[in-house]
């Protein structure tokens, strides 16, 4: 998983499109998770890098340069802390307010 599709993925889940701002803020969360760094010119990680990039759309990234991914068994827990810290308009505190 790289967190362009677990933004997606979130997106999807709670029905709102994120500002970039709020896009940002998940991949800083997500760093917390020390996703792996997949590079062309990156020894023994070529091979999965062209998988990745040979992925259909949406395409993990439109221009070949290093992408980080998740492992999927850390993906719950992930999800669960993202989701934890925002809240729906629907309490009254407008779009995606990040709870403190």
């Amino acid at each position: 998983m790289t967190s362009v599709d677990g933004i997606y993925l979130l997106e999807a889940l709670v029905g709102v499109r994120f500002s970039v701002e709020e896009k940002n803020r998940i991949r800083r969360n997500l760093e917390g998770f020390r996703p792996i760094t997949v590079s062309k010119n990156k020894q023994g990680a070529e091979d999965f890098f062209k998988l990745v990039m040979s992925f259909p759309n949406p395409k993990p990234r439109n221009i070949e340069k290093d992408v980080k991914v998740f492992p999927w068994k850390i993906f719950g827990t992930a999800l669960k802390k993202i989701i934890g810290k925002y809240v729906s308009s629907d309490v009254g505190l407008g779009p995606n307010v990040p709870v403190r």
